[in-house]
């Protein structure tokens, strides 16, 4: 690996005793030469998430060479991130 691929991901483990519906981004904020900031996200769809499973959403891989920030979200609330990677 050259170092000159990201990409973010976003995992959501379902605790509860039953199913329930969510869906997901994984997100990669971008610095610009410039200074200006970008957004990079992968959606995925709702669908089902079985009790007590772990369901993965994978963004886009593309080629930046620099450090980003990286968030997930699920059914619009932020699980956390932000920091350089």
């Amino acid at each position: 690996m050259d170092g000159t691929k990201v990409q973010a991901a976003v995992i959501v483990h379902n605790m509860r005793s039953s199913a329930f519906s969510t869906d997901a981004n994984a997100r990669l904020l971008v610095t610009l030469p410039s200074g200006n900031e970008f957004l990079r996200a992968g959606y995925c769809k709702s669908s089902g998430l079985a009790s007590t499973s772990f369901s993965v959403c994978f963004g886009d891989t593309f080629t930046y060479a620099q450090p980003v920030r990286a968030y997930g979200e699920a059914n619009g609330s932020v699980l956390g991130g932000y920091g350089y990677f």
